[in-house]
């Protein structure tokens, strides 16, 4: 299989569109641990073209956007991260999903119906959220969430301490887990760095959030 180089714009919008006609979706995992124990695997899906050639997220999210298929994308991952679920043990499985596609009413209804065709994901999904912009309609926000809680899907904040926003949703958002930014974690051993981690770690806990 051979990763994209220069791809021209419109054959790489074709290729993606194709990619999700098809369904072809290639997915790597990786473990995050607690100890030696793995807690959940995050999911990182490429799309593959007919020739083989695979369409890294960098590339290839833009054009979602530009062609509004991110929630045709959104679907299309999670119906690939359930299959390969439902053929393991009993792991979790944690994917990164647009804030946008969530506050969709017609996505949330095609979340609804996968999750009630597959009720043995309950409880072993994650999504995980990233965004940049506070969205003002917090009760909104919310509500859309403990729905996705009511499915047996869990709420994981990417991030957190990057940005102002990361700290408003810890505070008005009911999650299960908070994932710190990089920075941070990559300067625990440093005395300022393990005092920030200290830090989050309190706020996050006094909610009942994992981190």
């Amino acid at each position: 299989i051979n990763s994209e180089e220069n791809i021209d714009p419109t054959e790489l919008e074709y290729d993606v569109i194709n990619a999700l006609k098809r369904k072809d979706l290639v997915l790597l995992t990786q473990n995050v641990y607690k100890g030696e124990a793995i807690v959940f695997r995050e999911c990182f899906i490429k799309l593959k073209t007919l020739n083989n050639k695979i369409l890294h997220q960098k590339n290839y999210m833009k054009v979602l956007d530009k062609l509004g298929l991110m929630d045709d994308y959104n679907i299309v991952a999670l119906e690939k991260i359930i299959q390969i679920c439902k053929k393991s043990d009993d792991g979790k499985y944690a994917l990164s999903l647009s804030p946008t596609s969530l506050r969709n009413p017609f996505f949330l209804i095609k979340i609804k119906e996968l999750f009630y065709k597959n009720e043995s994901v309950k409880n072993r999904i994650i999504l995980i959220l990233n965004e940049n912009e506070y969205y003002p309609r917090i009760d909104r926000y919310s509500s859309i969430l403990e729905q996705l809680k009511s499915f047996g899907i869990m709420i994981a904040l990417d991030r957190l301490g990057s940005i102002h926003t990361t700290f408003l949703y810890l505070r008005d958002l009911n999650i299960d887990m908070v994932r710190f930014d990089s920075f941070y974690s990559k300067n625990i051993d440093e005395s300022r760095g393990r005092n920030i981690i200290s830090g989050f770690n309190i706020m996050a806990h006094e909610k009942g959030v994992k981190t």
